[in-house]
């Protein structure tokens, strides 16, 4: 790898609302928009529903600011055409001991 990367980062706090609120007070951001929709996800009858408000305030706050993206609640992983047998699970990720390599 050239630069920086990571295959998974767990959230850290109880909520997204911890760490968003915290980039806009570090760097001064204000915006009623984004306000709004942390207020909504706080307020929030379901964790879906919350979710969702948060991803909206993050991408708002990706498009606004220069950084990187906080939370996501799913990974990605991406590998050559010769690595074969490569299975993920929920709780462990990669099974690396699963994987070979083909020609």
């Amino acid at each position: 790898m050239n630069g920086p990367f990571t295959l998974t980062r767990p959230l850290l706090t109880a909520s997204p609302h911890e760490p968003l609120a915290a980039l806009t007070k570090a760097t001064g951001y204000a915006d009623p928009g984004f306000a709004e929709l942390l207020t909504s996800a706080d307020s929030s009858g379901t964790a879906a529903e919350s979710g969702q408000l948060y991803r909206l305030a993050e991408n708002q706050v990706l498009r606004d600011l220069p950084a990187a993206p906080l939370w996501s609640g799913h990974g990605h992983a991406v590998w050559a055409q010769r690595v074969r047998d490569v299975a993920a699970t929920p709780t462990r990720g990669l099974e690396l001991a699963g994987i070979s390599l083909g020609s």
